[in-house]
């Protein structure tokens, strides 16, 4: 997946300084949080103006009686503290009791932590290989290995599976990569917030989805999002399912809009958003265009475009077949990407299935033809899959609520038209 976040990393800030406005969000002192954190008190009068001066804004009055938060500093200080929620369970496994981890060495860990050494593990884990991790990054191939030294080292752990002609994470290394991602998020959405906090509401929304919403639902909503909000950027994903979902786990997606699987992982909100179903479409000039009554010995006298085996568009195609007793039809291209089948249909006799709103016009099947038949179970409902412990930016949470009303206004218009057909 494009990622864009790396390259605004660059100018985020040190984690001691992220540590020093939690702890005197939390009620330390200053002299009691340069002890905490093994620094000077200058250093730590220091490290807190120059935060400041990084993000713009004044984190905390000076007085008399001590310092006092100001709402950019609550800004900053819930993120920082979620930041390091993640951090501390990331650095908990190399602990001798993960479940319990002592005070002491989280406290060593986090000390020895950088910013480019969550990077580097992040940009491992996206990339799979030192070059284009490093290439992701802008850094050198030396640079990176470093980085990723340097912290296998502070953590007493192999992260990288190093080969003669690759690298990639072990299993250890990604679990702790996809837990650098969401501290890394949360820093991001710490400058959006302060930066709505100006009066500047501004941020991107990274969305996966499936064609339906792609071609339906999204484009109403973001054009909603973008007319309210003019500093609204989006990335829109279409790929694998479960490649989204892990992109969803580690925070490098915001938000899938998807026919749900089943056994969803519990660490995700799901929200039923409207519904679709299963069609068979052709192009215009298909020999079953325009037929009435089309059966399964019909439909396997042509070749098909589908779905790769197990998804559920595959099992109901087979299922099509098996309940008329006709021998399944040859499959001469497999495929997900859309884009593809709608031009392979307007060329050729293919035929193929897909998924159609059941609540609106669905503009990316202009041109082709929906043939009279139906799929088995052809219900399928569209849900909204967000993480459980995520806390969104102004522009996220206001692109749900434009999706919600997209998705309640074509459901209104679905319920209208069935009423005046009865």
């Amino acid at each position: 997946m494009q990622s864009v976040a790396l390259l605004e990393d660059r100018n985020l800030p040190n984690l001691r300084h992220v540590r020093l406005v939690m702890l005197i969000s939390e009620g330390l002192s200053l002299r009691k949080a340069a002890q905490r954190l093994r620094l000077t008190q200058p250093a730590v009068t220091l490290g807190l103006g120059t935060l400041e001066d990084q993000y713009g804004a004044q984190f905390f009055e000076r007085r008399v009686a001590g310092l006092t938060q100001t709402p950019f500093g609550a800004a900053f200080a819930r993120r920082a503290a979620r930041c390091m929620f993640y951090l501390s369970r990331a650095l908990s496994r190399f602990c001798s009791e993960p479940e319990r981890p002592s005070v002491e060495r989280l406290e060593k860990l986090l000390s020895l932590l950088t910013i480019p050494q969550l990077r580097a593990l992040v940009a491992m884990d996206e990339h799979e290989g030192f070059r284009p991790a490093a290439e992701s990054l802008g850094l050198s191939v030396p640079s990176l290995h470093r980085a990723i030294g340097h912290l296998e080292a502070g953590v007493g752990e192999k992260l990288v599976h190093r080969e003669k002609y690759g690298a990639s994470l072990n299993f250890l290394g990604h679990e702790t990569a996809v837990l650098f991602s969401l501290a890394l998020r949360e820093l991001r959405s710490a400058s959006i917030d302060i930066n709505t906090l100006n009066g500047h509401i501004e941020g991107a929304v990274t969305v996966g989805c499936v064609r339906v919403t792609a071609s339906v639902l999204l484009p109403e909503a973001i054009h909603e999002c973008v007319k309210a909000f003019p500093g609204a950027r989006f990335l829109v994903v279409h790929n694998q399912y479960e490649d989204m979902l892990e992109h969803l786990r580690g925070g490098r997606m915001d938000y899938i809009c998807s026919t749900a699987r089943k056994d969803i992982p519990r660490d995700f909100r799901t929200e039923k958003l409207c519904s679709s179903e299963l069609c068979i479409i052709c192009g215009p000039d298909h020999p079953l265009a325009g037929k009435r009554n089309i059966d399964a010995k019909m439909l396997a006298e042509f070749p098909w475009i589908a779905s790769e085996p197990g998804t559920g568009a595959r099992v109901r195609m087979n299922a099509m077949f098996e309940l008329e007793g006709v021998p399944l039809p040859a499959v001469v291209v497999t495929t997900h990407q859309f884009s593809l089948i709608h031009s392979l249909l307007l060329q050729t006799n293919f035929l193929s299935l897909t998924t159609r709103s059941g609540t609106g016009e669905d503009y990316a099947l202009s041109g082709l033809c929906i043939l009279d038949k139906k799929v088995p179970d052809p219900c399928r409902d569209v849900w909204l899959l967000s993480r459980h412990d995520w806390e969104p930016t102004l522009i996220q949470e206001e692109f749900v609520k434009t999706l919600r009303r997209a998705a309640h206004r074509l459901e209104h218009d679905r319920v209208a038209s069935l009423g005046a057909l009865s």
